[in-house]
C-alpha cells in the first residue's frame, strides 16, 4: 500500500510540480501514520503500553502472591481501558495524564480518596519505571486527589484494657 501511495505522490508532483502536494483520502493517511510512526520507533523500545508493563511486571512483581498480582492486573487494565490507544507515540505524555485524571473521576463518589491514591499507585510506579529505562522524557505526575476525612477510632483506656484483660481471665480461669 505505501509504495502504492508514495508512486501516485511522485506521479502528481511530476505531473503538477516540485511543490504540489496531492490530497490523501483519510485510508491513505492513516497507512501513512502508520508507516511513519513504525520509521520513527526505536527498535529496542517496546511499541505499546502493555509491552511496558508485562515487562515491568517480569522484572519488579516477580514473586508476589497471585491475590497481589491481580488486583495490580486489575487496577492496570481500568487505567489503560481509559487510553485513546495503547500505541506509544508523541501523544502518549498527554494520553497518560488524561486516562489517569479519567481514574480519579471514575473511582470518586465509589471508594475514598485514599483507595484512589493506593489504586494509582502501582499505575504510575510502572509509567515511571518505564519512563526511567527507555528514556521517553514523559513527566509522570499523579492526578490531584481529594481525600477524605479519617474518621478518629475510639481508643481504649489503660483503665479499660486492664478491666477487659481481668474479665477475660476471669472467664477462662474461674479460680483466680
Amino acid at each position: 500500500e505505501i509504495v502504492d501511495i508514495q508512486k501516485e505522490d511522485e506521479a502528481y508532483t511530476q505531473k503538477n510540480g516540485e511543490y504540489a502536494q496531492r490530497i490523501h483520502s483519510p485510508k491513505e493517511e492513516s497507512y501513512l501514520a502508520a508507516y511513519k510512526m513504525l520509521l520513527e520507533a526505536d527498535s529496542d523500545k517496546p511499541k505499546t503500553l502493555d509491552g511496558l508493563y508485562r515487562e515491568y511486571k517480569k522484572i519488579n512483581l516477580e514473586g508476589k502472591d497471585k491475590r497481589d498480582l491481580r488486583r495490580v492486573d486489575t487496577r492496570w487494565n481500568r487505567f489503560i481501558s481509559l487510553m485513546p490507544t495503547s500505541l506509544i507515540s508523541n501523544k502518549t505524555n498527554d494520553d497518560i495524564h488524561k486516562a489517569l485524571d479519567m481514574c480519579v473521576i471514575e473511582r470518586s463518589g465509589v471508594v475514598k480518596g485514599q483507595t484512589i491514591d493506593r489504586e494509582l499507585t502501582s499505575v504510575v510506579s510502572c509509567l515511571r519505571w518505564a519512563n526511567r529505562k527507555y528514556r521517553f522524557k514523559w513527566t509522570i505526575e499523579r492526578p490531584v486527589i481529594k481525600f477524605d476525612e479519617v474518621n478518629p477510632k475510639q481508643v481504649l483506656t489503660r483503665e479499660h484494657q486492664r478491666m477487659v484483660a481481668k474479665g477475660c481471665l476471669k472467664y477462662k480461669r474461674p479460680e483466680v
